[in-house]
């Protein structure tokens, strides 16, 4: 009996023994299996979720590639190192996906208005309009696509082209343009003029060598500040008086008087050289000003070619608008002389300029009611001027319409 439990015994002992070394040998399979695999897990920063992958201490694994709209895929970042699929791993890690937003065109279609240049735009960002663009005889209402109306704010997720959209501006048909041509001057920028208003006060250009003399459209015909012009684009051309021009001092006191010839009194200026200005214009009953003349015979137009010193500039006059007398002397090819037009009972006609020694060019055409106009006379020698004619003087003429009446039944 006694034999019998030791024998018990000894077979319980050797029983939880095995039971010990079958746990012992498992927990060190176990150990030895977590301490030869890794583990790499990876964080999308979007819904899409990625499997954890499982890769042995010291060994590589081929990355997953991952898309995001709106978005470039960068690569996959450990902190802020690039891994690729050369990397060793020798830990369990969190990888975390870096993108870069996608960069969207919108460009601009002004539909015949001043060009806009287009813009880049971040996927998702809000879109900044640029400076509208501008269109004569137009206003700006809206930039469209597809007809919807974009006014800056909207989330851009693709290309856009947005097209500009005009109303015609009403106020703009009742204006016109004018163009100066500096011819060889210094540059001049255009005015608007409202349609039956006078011209305002008209730039002065500036050339080496040359004294300004005016302004004169294409027929030759002089146009001054304060004329009515008809509501239509015009160009008008700057005419010059070559020669050499008195630069005036920028010290010292200039002294102005004015003879007004007939007209109303106008007090003399005293002011510095240095100081530039335009000059005051005299009114004359029964006369339209033309101009101020120094004793030279030359046009001055305001104070930047008189000399510092006293000088008197004397008022022209007549009877129709715009008409200047040429300097007397000098090379006939840069003089001008001037046909004032009486028409005789007809409509009104304005004064044109000549160059001395080239041929007339068109002359106007005045009409009187009940009559048919027939030919320009020379007032003075009662002789006919033509077109393409060239006279033998260079003086002013005044030149009379001749009229045949038509009877009417």
């Amino acid at each position: 009996m006694e034999k019998s439990n030791k024998e018990n015994i000894k077979f319980i002992i050797t029983v939880v023994c095995l039971i010990v070394g079958i746990i012992v040998v498992g927990i060190l399979i176990i150990n030895t299996k977590k301490n030869s695999c890794i583990k790499v897990s990876f964080n999308t920063q979007t819904e899409t979720k990625i499997n954890a992958v499982e890769v042995k201490k010291d060994e590589s694994i081929e990355l997953p590639t991952v898309t995001r709209d709106g978005y470039d895929f960068i690569g996959w970042y450990l902190d802020d190192k690039l891994i690729d699929d050369n990397y060793k791993y020798t830990k369990s890690v969190t990888l975390t996906a870096k993108w870069e937003a996608k960069s969207f065109t919108v460009s601009f279609e002004t539909n015949g208005g001043t060009t806009v240049n287009s813009i880049k735009v971040k996927y998702n960002d809000k879109l900044v309009l640029p400076s509208a663009p501008t269109k004569d005889g137009y206003i700006f209402l809206s930039w469209e696509c597809n007809g919807k109306e974009y006014k800056g704010g909207e989330t851009i997720t693709t290309d856009l082209i947005l097209t500009a959209k005009w109303k015609e501006d009403e106020t703009a048909k009742n204006t016109f343009t004018v163009s100066f041509d500096s011819n060889g001057g210094s540059a001049v920028n255009s005015i608007k003029v409202t349609c039956g208003g006078a011209l305002p006060t008209l730039p002065i250009p500036t050339k080496t060598g040359s004294a300004f003399y005016g302004w004169r459209n294409a027929n030759n015909v002089v146009v001054t500040s304060g004329k009515v012009l008809d509501c239509e684009d015009i160009t008008l051309i700057a005419i010059w008086r070559s020669g050499t021009v008195v630069q005036p001092t920028t010290s010292g006191t200039r002294i102005i008087k004015f003879n007004t010839n007939g007209g109303n009194n106008i007090t003399a200026r005293r002011m510095s050289c240095s100081v530039q200005t335009s000059l005051p214009t005299p009114t004359k009953t029964g006369y339209v000003f033309v101009g101020w003349f120094d004793s030279n015979g030359n046009r001055v137009t305001n104070t930047a070619s008189l000399p510092c010193s006293a000088v008197t500039l004397t008022a022209r006059w007549s009877s129709t608008a715009g008409t200047i007398t040429p300097t007397p002397g000098g090379n006939s090819t840069n003089k001008t002389f001037t046909i004032t037009f009486d028409s005789n009972g007809g409509s009104s006609v304005n004064q044109m300029i000549v160059q001395c020694g080239q041929p007339l060019p068109s002359l106007p055409r005045p009409t009187k009611a009940n009559s048919t106009f027939t030919i320009w006379l020379n007032k003075k020698t009662k002789q006919p001027l033509n077109a393409g004619a060239r006279l033998t003087t260079c003086e002013d003429i005044e030149a009379i319409a001749n009229w045949v009446t038509v009877r009417t039944k």
